[in-house]
């Protein structure tokens, strides 16, 4: 029977853990007009590179899906790394995915005028 020390073990998960635990999927509900209005549900799953967004626009005009991502900033930005906000547009009434080149940090249903 072999044994692993308790140090080596936890070395293991330290050095590994990031690479070993995939992204966990996000998902929820936002209401454009209040909890009495409309819905959109949505969800991702961020990748290694990219992202796909799933949405389910229950409501009677297109929604804006505002994505939060970073980028890599001028080296003399601390620290390196920019966030940055796009939208997708999610048609009325529709049910349907969109994949992004990015890696997705967050969604809500702030405004914002870039378009990813």
């Amino acid at each position: 029977m072999r044994v692993v020390s308790t140090a080596a073990a936890l070395a293991a998960v330290l050095c590994l853990g990031p690479l070993a635990v995939p992204a966990l999927a996000k998902d929820g509900t936002i209401y454009p007009d209040g909890r009495d209005g409309c819905a959109v549900a949505w969800s991702y799953g961020p990748g290694t590179s990219s992202t796909t967004v799933y949405y389910n626009n229950h409501c009677n005009r297109t929604i804006r899906l505002r994505l939060t991502y970073e980028v890599l900033g001028p080296p003399s930005y601390p620290p390196n790394h920019v966030t940055v906000h796009c939208y997708i547009a999610a048609p009325k009434k529709t049910k349907d995915n969109k994949k992004v080149n990015f890696i997705v940090k967050g969604l809500d249903g702030k405004a914002t005028d870039k378009k990813c």
